[in-house]
């Protein structure tokens, strides 16, 4: 990616610089080249150039995104917490429409969890893989925690998947810090009981990872057909297969306002509001008799606000 490319500029590769000096016998030198282009030295000027230009497109591009997106989030957060969408939350509903009114926010914190996976660990110098897989599995498991507890999604599919994705990381990396570490200390594999080597290591993990992912897929599986076989029909709509967004009215304020001749359709209305409640989470629905259009005028609107009048 174009965020890979960037900080793969500070990337750079050591070795052992031998002239033939009599010199060298007694200090050794090293040169460092850079890691995608063998011919640019590390100390060069033309290399500190690259480096600088790296910085600003940092700036610019890695760090500027989720800055952007957190800006223009939290310009429209009263839009998006209150659910009373403007043009502009619309426009930007790709960066929150997937996520909980509570956490309208956690785009921009994906965008930093997949940089600190990818690319951060670049910047960790050549030599020090180590380093760069602990890096990766401290942000796994919390992410992983993060997921399972908080739940951001609105979709308990995509809770289920994220949890799982982050679960899989966090023993992909765990597998290979127990791997370096086998390959580094012999004894401290066999204290781990792998074994002297790190094949042992990665025999378990595959056999442990393959149960456990299978487990978890078969779960959330069972999970999944159960939910909808007991769960109530509601609407959705037809192009995305996702729950209407329901204005926020508060715990004074009604979504539909039901109005019926009390002898004829009180019975037929209570069922229509009961059927909408079902069907439709969330909807606040008023009901009352209409005597005559004065009466309404005597509603109090600031209270009521309904966005759908209904005469039946």
């Amino acid at each position: 990616s174009a965020s890979t490319r960037i900080f793969k500029t500070f990337l750079c590769d050591s070795f052992v610089f031998d002239d033939g000096s009599a010199a060298n016998d007694f200090n050794t030198a090293y040169h460092e080249y850079l890691h995608d282009d063998y011919s640019l030295e590390c100390n060069s000027s033309e290399y500190m150039r690259s480096r600088n230009w790296a910085y600003a497109l940092i700036a610019f591009w890695p760090a500027g995104v989720p800055l952007l997106y957190a800006t223009m989030l939290a310009a429209n957060r009263k839009a998006i917490s209150k659910r009373v969408p403007n043009e502009l939350s619309r426009s930007i509903g790709f960066l929150h429409r997937d996520y909980k009114h509570q956490f309208f926010w956690w785009e921009p914190i994906e965008l930093l969890r997949k940089l600190c996976l990818t690319d951060v660990p670049l910047l960790i110098g050549t030599g020090q893989e180590t380093a760069r897989v602990i890096l990766a599995l401290l942000v796994s498991l919390v992410a992983l925690v993060t997921h399972f507890v908080l739940q951001p999604f609105k979709r308990g599919v995509d809770n289920w998947l994220s949890t799982f994705i982050n679960f899989a990381l966090t023993l992909i990396y765990l597998t290979v810090l127990l791997i370096k570490v086998c390959e580094d200390s012999s004894e401290a594999c066999e204290t781990f009981g792998f074994g002297s080597s790190s094949s042992g290591v990665f025999l378990f993990f595959l056999i442990f990872s393959t149960i456990t992912l299978v487990a978890m897929l078969v779960l959330g599986i069972v999970q999944i057909c159960y939910t909808n076989l007991h769960s109530v029909p509601v609407l959705r709509l037809r192009n995305d297969s996702t729950r209407p967004e329901l204005p926020a009215v508060g715990k004074t304020g009604y979504h539909l306002f039901l109005s019926h001749v009390w002898r004829s359709g009180q019975d037929q209305v209570a069922v229509i509001k009961r059927q909408l409640q079902l069907c439709l989470p969330g909807v606040r629905v008023f009901l009352d008799i209409l005597k005559t259009w004065s009466y309404v005028r005597q509603l109090s609107w600031a209270c009521l606000g309904p966005s759908r009048w209904t005469t039946f």
